[in-house]
């Protein structure tokens, strides 16, 4: 299967997009899944998709943020920017997220229309532990679910 970006990237995007996660939950105390609906309707997501250098290496999550939020004329956050050595759980979710869409190539928009990011985190107990290509065979399997 084509990628959309190279592997090169893939390390990069998935850090950024799980500090996103983590920065906008746990630093700002904003709802997450309200965040992935602005970050799935988003141009940032579709470049993100595409491996568009600013977004999946020349930036860290809480710019990702705050790009999101200026691409829909919102207002930016204005907490600082502080990431930590432990991950958690909205962490991983981003950083297993930006894997899966890495290695299927499916829109953020059609991923989170079929799996909440409250169903990723619920998988977070037993799907932290586990190699990421089995979290994405997961996702695969509720991606072709009805």
């Amino acid at each position: 299967m084509t990628r959309a970006y190279s592997k090169l990237y893939l390390d990069s995007a998935q850090d950024v997009l799980g500090h996103a996660f983590d920065w906008v939950s746990n630093t700002c105390n904003e709802d997450i899944a309200s965040f992935c609906a602005l970050f799935a309707k988003s141009r940032v997501a579709l470049m993100f998709e595409s491996g568009y250098p600013k977004y999946v290496a020349g930036c860290n999550g809480a710019e990702l943020v705050n790009f999101v939020l200026e691409d829909l004329c919102l207002p930016e956050y204005e907490y600082p920017h502080e990431f930590y050595a432990q991950k958690s759980p909205e962490y991983w979710a981003g950083w297993v997220l930006a894997y899966f869409q890495w290695k299927s190539s499916i829109s953020f928009m059609r991923i989170l229309k079929k799996i909440s990011v409250e169903r990723i985190l619920a998988l977070y107990p037993v799907g932290h532990e586990q190699d990421v290509r089995n979290v994405a065979d997961i996702f695969e399997e509720w991606m072709n679910s009805t």
